[in-house]
């Protein structure tokens, strides 16, 4: 027997979950950005963790590249 996709997205790699609470008015900005930008909230927050330090990722983000911001 033969397993069929269920098509969708494909796997971005392994990630870790994150759990934390932040004013509405600084969620609903982040949520604004990310969508102005075309990307996920966890793309846009990964983005500003990996410019602020310095980190490198050999994994492609999904969206417009950060480096694109204006």
């Amino acid at each position: 027997m033969s397993v069929e996709s269920k098509g969708g997205r494909p796997s971005k790699g392994k990630r870790e979950p994150v759990n934390f609470w932040l004013k509405p008015a600084i969620k609903h900005a982040a949520v604004d950005k990310a969508a102005a930008l075309g990307m996920t909230l966890t793309d846009y927050m990964a983005q500003l963790v990996v410019q602020d330090t310095g980190l490198t990722s050999d994994e492609p983000q999904e969206g417009l590249p950060f480096a694109n911001v204006a």
